[in-house]
């Protein structure tokens, strides 16, 4: 028969390799993703999904309103690098598949630091049956892997969030992972 010793010191050591391979709120308002290597901080009424549809953060944006046709948010989507390829041949790659979609307006590019790290972003607009959409994309890289954080909005209120946006992604810092195994 097992000790129950052992199975409650399983259970806690379980608890905690759990903690330590995701996503969680370190302090009001800021995710961090230890196994991934980054943080980032959102607002405090915005409702924050882990691995949802792809992305490693999903943030919605309440609507107030109701007047959101699609869910608005930022997400933070992280992608291992299979061939040599630096940020700008990333960015080119990412900028030159979305023009060849119909629909899709790219609008502004630039560079930015964020918390000391390179960066680029682009905004672009694109249309699904006669509804319009906008994208704030911002990319940094860290070795092998590309962290991708893009905030999304009808084009009717991206004026509204666009500066929420920026600054959600230039609240993105890398974050050393938790060493042992």
């Amino acid at each position: 028969m097992v000790s129950y010793r052992y199975v409650i010191a399983f259970m806690i050591a379980s608890l905690l390799m759990a903690g330590l391979s995701g996503c969680g709120l370190i302090r009001e308002k800021r995710y961090q993703c230890i196994d991934d290597g980054f943080s980032i901080s959102f607002p405090r009424d915005w409702r924050v999904t882990e691995n949802a549809k792809g992305t490693r953060i999903l943030a919605d944006i309440p609507d107030a309103e109701g007047s959101s046709v699609i869910r608005q948010n930022v997400s933070v989507v992280v992608e291992e690098a299979h061939l040599p390829v630096d940020l700008k041949q990333y960015m080119d790659l990412q900028i030159d598949g979305l023009r060849k979609l119909k629909g899709v307006k790219i609008y502004e590019q630039g560079n930015a630091v964020i918390n000391g790290a390179a960066a680029q972003w682009f905004s672009y607009s694109f249309t699904i049956n006669d509804f319009g959409y906008k994208a704030l994309v911002y990319t940094l890289r860290k070795e092998r892997k590309f962290y991708v954080i893009t905030g999304i909005s009808q084009c009717n209120n991206y004026g509204r969030h666009v500066s929420r946006f920026h600054e959600t992604a230039k609240s993105f810092k890398f974050e050393e992972r938790a060493s042992g195994g």
